[in-house]
């Protein structure tokens, strides 16, 4: 079978596993089988699909329901943590999903806990979401909890929210609604980010909203700079360009990347559509059933746009630079931070939450004098202990853009803060950063650097900590414990001597 999204087939699938493991796939379950040694599991998927949507989980894992119809599976040890954490969650997603743009296409919900090694936060399949370990720890990313209070209250911004809903919202994007060839591959991820945070605002509120928009917009910026992604930011790769040309190794880089611009474009379409956010969905929503089960390009989409939105014709190339954003390898610079185009009740509760994150930042960037740093300090946590989980990461985002702290300053923020003590990965890997980038990398740094290595299988945490000069001794053994899609993006890096 060609490995091309627009190639795709129906098929029955009969896994056979030992008694004690259970199979799991794509697909849905239409016979189990127990026999004395071994069980037998027949699957059929009637919708043809394309082989990077055919997935096969075996392992030994019990389930629970956490909703009327949807299911996770864990293996034993975890699936406590796993009701908690998805309990009730993941149907309420699938609601908003379906009421914005269409029936959910594949019946079957399952969630299922992937290894360690599994090398992204979350993935969508049909009938079946595999997420990584890491989304089971707990909201608490220090010593004291965030406040994860949000507008509805319904939703928490705990590690690998995004991803889910990202993973969830692919289901109809990505699987039910397919890219024709690898250059329309952008589609998939862009119109998943774009939908997954219209459904975040229907869950957590349009500040919540704004604040994950911002943290992935600074990720972004800095990722502009990094000679890994410079390529990888072209939305639709030229005729000359193929896709393992600019590839990094890394599972979940590129698409990461693509998503975070594609989201961008698709906004910044949204708002010179003139069409509220509304009226836009119902467009997104009459794609979904018109391509169903079907395999679209650029130029569809577009074509869409057009005859929804007239006045999109006028602009094209003008107010919007198609050619810059579908082809260029940066972000256009005609693109601020995405709140700025919000209405200005939004843009205020906006303020309202960078405000604080800004202040603090200018305290501990040296603007705000020796005795007001000091007075931070004896605070502490103070002002954090009541920040949301994003504002947080939005303040170690904006500290690693600057050029270099004054002096003494990590140890500084170590002390009032306790980041190095986080359990939560994805703070974990910013201040890492945020470390190696002004002081080095320290013998305890590179202790810090393996156990976190040695702990998580995600790729692109993986990435973003080795992309530094280190220590060859620790660069030689972690490189024998990563992913194995991750060490072809390690072998050019320079070793610190």
């Amino acid at each position: 079978m060609s490995d091309t999204p627009s190639v795709k087939v129906p098929y029955r699938a009969l896994v056979t596993v030992p008694a004690n493991f259970t199979a799991l796939m794509s697909a849905t379950l239409e016979e189990v089988d127990n026999n004395r040694n071994h069980t037998n599991y027949t699957f059929e998927m009637l919708s043809p699909v394309a082989s990077h949507a055919i997935a096969l989980m075996v392992g030994i894992m019990d389930s629970s329901l956490v909703g009327d119809t949807a299911r996770v599976w864990a293996p034993p040890a975890l699936l406590d943590a796993a009701v908690q954490r998805f309990d009730g969650k993941i149907e309420e997603m699938m609601k908003i999903v379906a009421d914005k743009y269409g029936p959910h296409p594949w019946g079957a919900a399952n969630i299922v806990v992937a290894p360690k090694e599994f090398p992204v936060m979350a993935k969508g399949f049909p009938c079946i979401t595999f997420v990584s370990p890491e989304m089971l720890h707990p909201c608490i990313a220090l010593d004291f909890t965030f406040s994860m209070a949000n507008e509805s209250g319904r939703l928490d911004a705990g590690v690998g929210t995004e991803a889910l809903l990202h993973a969830t919202v692919s289901l109809w994007f990505g699987q039910m609604v397919t890219a024709a060839t690898w250059r329309d591959f952008w589609l998939s991820n862009a119109l998943s980010r774009y939908a997954s945070r219209r459904v975040m605002q229907e869950l957590e509120g349009s500040s919540c909203t704004f604040m994950a928009s911002h943290v992935s917009y600074t990720a972004l910026q800095n990722a502009t700079n990094c000679k890994y992604s410079k390529d990888s930011l072209q939305l639709v790769l030229s005729e000359e360009t193929s896709l393992a040309q600019i590839t990094t190794g890394v599972i979940g880089l590129r698409e990461e990347l693509i998503a975070e611009k594609g989201f961008l474009l698709i906004t910044e379409v949204q708002r010179q559509s003139g069409a509220d956010l509304h009226r836009f969905d119902s467009v997104l929503a009459q794609f979904c059933h018109q391509y169903s089960k079907q395999s679209v390009t650029t130029n569809d989409l577009f074509t869409l746009f057009f005859e929804n939105f007239p006045q999109l014709t006028a602009r094209f190339n003008t107010q919007i630079d198609f050619s810059n954003w579908l082809s260029g390898s940066g972000v256009p610079d005609m693109v601020a931070t995405v709140p700025q185009s919000a209405a200005a009740e939004q843009a205020s509760g906006w303020q309202q939450w960078l405000q604080p994150v800004e202040q603090l930042v200018e305290v501990f960037c040296g603007q705000g004098g020796v005795g007001q740093l000091e007075q931070a300090t004896q605070r502490a946590p103070g002002p954090v202990s009541s920040w949301t989980r994003r504002q947080v990461l939005a303040f170690l985002d904006m500290l690693l853009q600057e050029q270099a702290l004054p002096e003494g300053t990590v140890q500084r923020l170590n002390k009032a803060f306790r980041f190095a003590s986080s359990k939560d990965l994805e703070l974990q890997i910013r201040w890492m950063r945020l470390v190696r980038q002004n002081e080095g990398p320290s013998v305890q740094w590179c202790k810090d650097l393996e156990a976190l290595v040695f702990r998580t299988g995600l790729a692109s945490a993986q990435l973003a900590l080795l992309s530094l000069p280190h220590p060859a001794s620790v660069r030689h053994r972690v490189m024998h414990s990563v992913h194995p899609s991750v060490k072809a993006a390690l072998v050019p890096l320079r070793a610190f001597e």
